[in-house]
């Protein structure tokens, strides 16, 4: 009687873990730990009015300062 071993995989490895060069070569992040209280809690129902900067100013990426309307921005609200 012959015995074959088998491997079953369920997913193909990626090459950046698999192979040890590439790996060192090239950084993995971990984020096992990312996500709101690193992922162990529920995220929570937001009841607060969410106060928008762009209504009151500012403009992303435009290489300009917004730390005036970013003020403008929190107050009035529960932020500042």
């Amino acid at each position: 009687m012959l015995i074959f071993p088998s491997i079953i995989y369920s997913q193909n490895v990626p090459e950046i873990i698999a192979n040890k060069k590439v790996a060192e070569q090239n950084y993995l992040p971990d984020f096992s730990c990312a996500g709101h209280h690193f992922g162990e809690t529920i995220i929570p129902n937001i009841t607060k009015k969410i106060v928008l900067a762009t209504d009151h100013g500012v403009v992303p990426n435009d290489g300009l300062d917004d730390s005036k309307a970013l003020k403008k921005s929190h107050k009035g609200s529960e932020c500042y």
